[in-house]
Order: structure tokens, then sequence, then C-alpha cells
């Protein structure tokens, strides 16, 4: 990738930048990602976006909403937070459509709902109905193969807020797994079964679900790690990283424990090519590979730092199952208090009714949140309970 760049710009400064000068530099860039040259990467992105803006008689329209929307979609993610640009998504959607560009744009409609999801923002209705109606244009637009992950999505939302029977299965209003994957064949099908199983060994690991999380990593271990759409890769290494640290730490199985040091490596490079997404992800897998009260405790602030709150629950509650072992109990009660917060603030009311369930002293505990419109943080939580008052801007050591 750096060679052809190199040879487009001794070009360039011999006889002028040709308008094909802003795609190389884009195609180069996306090239890096896969070789995991992140920074450079960015670099590259950057000089084509930047060429874009000086010459933009040099490219339609089409061309200039392409090259972004590519660069969006690949490389701005190992560098920049997914809910930074989440509201660019929808616009690149729009905009692809109205100029033809349909599989492009109904991508970027998917990559909206993805990087949703991986940035843990609030689980809501409002949510739903966008990914509805980017279901609907899908279905009207001819792209059969996106129409299934919507309608995914939105069931993995329903299981979540607790208008499903079986929250770990991809089965109700919205999406039943088994149909769909039986009315397609091959390709298609290998990839919609990679989709469900990466919101499925999501919700296997939220639930705690063993029997599911194994079956899920069966599934997914046999896909390659990379994928050129960052989002989608993020969710599916992620979970399936933590999920096979969880198991191979519980059955001493090795394959596990080796799928998880691979996914660990991914999340290393990303955090040190400057990734602000990976950074919370690689802390929280170190320590389910090896838990400690050290390890928590940077996996927890690296995830509300990062405002990945869904992560921030999810490590809370493993935090408390971890200090349980250790027989305190006074500071496992405290980060399963926060756990239980950072859920009822994701919107996941069927794992805060979990939680209810297996913890009697929740059954006490009164939720107060005040969402603050200017920063959208989890630092507006209040948790009282009988036994115990917790006001709190972090999470509670795990000492």
């Amino acid at each position: 990738a750096s060679t052809i760049l190199y040879r487009a710009t001794q070009i360039a400064c011999t006889e002028g930048i040709s308008p094909q000068f802003a795609q190389i530099a884009a195609n180069s860039s996306v090239r890096l990602v896969a070789e995991s040259k992140f920074k450079k990467a960015n670099r590259y992105g950057n000089l084509a976006r930047a060429i874009v803006e000086r010459f933009p008689q040099d490219q339609s329209e089409a061309d200039c909403a392409e090259l972004k929307a590519k660069l969006k979609m690949t490389v701005d993610p190992t560098q920049y937070p997914y809910r930074e640009g989440i509201a660019e998504f929808h616009e690149m959607y729009k905009t692809m459509i109205s100029h033809g560009l349909v599989e492009m744009g109904i991508g970027s409609a998917m990559v909206y709902g993805l990087s949703y999801f991986a940035a843990g923002l609030p689980l809501n209705s409002i949510l739903e109905k966008k990914l509805t109606v980017y279901e609907r244009s899908a279905n009207e637009l001819g792209q059969k193969s996106f129409v299934s992950v919507f309608q995914a999505s939105r069931q993995f939302i329903l299981n979540l807020l607790g208008r499903s029977e079986g929250v770990v299965l991809l089965n109700g209003d919205a999406f039943n797994e088994d149909r769909a994957l039986g009315q397609i064949e091959g390709n298609s099908k290998a990839m919609l079964l990679r989709d469900a199983s990466t919101f499925r060994v999501q919700l296997a690991y939220i639930f705690n679900d063993t029997a599911t999380m194994k079956e899920m990593i069966e599934r997914l271990k046999t896909y390659p790690l990379f994928d050129l759409m960052t989002a989608r890769q993020h969710l599916r290494i992620t979970f399936l990283g933590l999920a096979a640290f969880e198991l191979g730490n519980r059955e001493t199985n090795k394959e596990y424990l080796k799928l998880g040091k691979s996914i660990t490596r991914v999340m290393k490079k990303l955090d040190k090519g400057g990734s602000a997404n990976a950074h919370p992800v690689y802390l929280s897998l170190e320590a389910a590979k090896k838990p400690g009260k050290e390890r928590y405790n940077l996996a927890i602030e690296a995830c509300a730092n990062a405002r990945m709150i869904h992560l921030e629950a999810m490590m809370n509650e493993r935090c408390s199952s971890w200090l349980q072992e250790q027989n305190d109990e006074g500071n496992a009660k405290a980060h399963m208090l926060r756990a239980f917060s950072c859920y009822h603030s994701w919107g996941a009311r069927a794992k805060v009714a979990q939680l209810r369930q297996l913890y009697p002293y929740l059954e006490r505990t009164q939720l107060q949140w005040q969402h603050s419109p200017r920063t959208g943080r989890s630092d507006d939580m209040t948790v009282t309970s009988s036994w115990w008052d917790i006001s709190t801007a972090r999470s509670p050591s795990c000492s």
C-alpha cells in the first residue's frame, strides 16, 4: 500500500495531482488497516480527504461521498470513538441513496447500528424505530442480505429490553434465526450466521449463559478475526474473546484460552495504534484472561472514561463475582450495585431483572438516573438501597 501511494506521489510531484490520486490514497489507507498499520492508515485517509476538499472539481459528488464513507467505516474507528461518528453514518446513508449508491448507503445504515452497539449507547425505542426504517429501506431497494441484519439488530434490542421470552435466542417479533438461515444458502448464509452469532455471543456473555457461549464460540472460531468493517469486527471479537477467556479459565480449555489470547493481541495492536475504542476492550480482555483487583480496576476505569457503559457494567459484575470468591462481600456488593446501575442506564431491563432475581439485596435497591443533556454520561447516576447509599462518578475500586 505504501509503495503504491509513494509512486502516485512521485507522479503527482512531476505531472500534477491526477483525479485518481485521492482514491489511491483512500484505498491505500484501507489496505494499511488490514496490515495493522493504523497510524499510517489514518494519515493516508486524512490526505485523501484533504485532496477531495482542495480539488472538489476532480471528483463527482457520488465519488466523494463513497470515498468518505469507505474511510468512515474502515479507517476512522481505528482512532476515534464510535460515539463521535455515529450521526454521520445516518447522513451518509441519505447521501448515498440520493446518488444511487444503494449498497453503500444501506451499508452505512448497518454500520450506524453496529457502531451504536459498540459504543454502548443507551438502548431505546428511538434506535429500534430507526433500525426499522433502515430495514424497510433495504427491503424496498432490493438489498435482501441487509434486511436480516437489521432484523437481528432489532431482536438483540428487544431481548435486552425484556420484550422477548428467550434472552439468548434470536427468536421473537423482529427476527427468527432458524427461519432466516433456512431461507438462504452459500456465502449469504455464512455471513448471516456470523452476524447472528455475534449478537448471541454478546447476549450469552451478558446473561452468563455457559451453554450458549460455548455454542457461539464453536460457530465463530472458524471465521477470520479481521474484518474491514471495523465496528462489526469490534463487536464480534470483543465478546468472542471475553467468552473464550471465561470458559477457557472455568473449564481449563486450552483452545479457548488460545483464541482469547489471539483476540487480545489484535486489540493490543489497535490500542498501541491509538484506538480509543480498543483501549477499554483490551484492558477488559486482560482482566478476563487473568482476573485480579488491579486488572479489574484498570478495565473498569477505562470503560468508564470511554463511556462504554455496557462494558463498565460487565466488568463490574465480573469483578463482583471474583470478589465473592475472595470472600470480600462488602466490595462485591458495591461492584454489583454499580453493575446494576450501569445495566439500568444502558437500558438492559432484562439484565436488571435477572440481577434482582439472583441477588436479593438488589430487590431493595431503588434506581434514580438523571441523564445529563450536556454529556449523556453515566456520571449522573445515583444508586440507593436500604443498606448502602452510593453516589459515584466512577465505579468503586476493586479492592
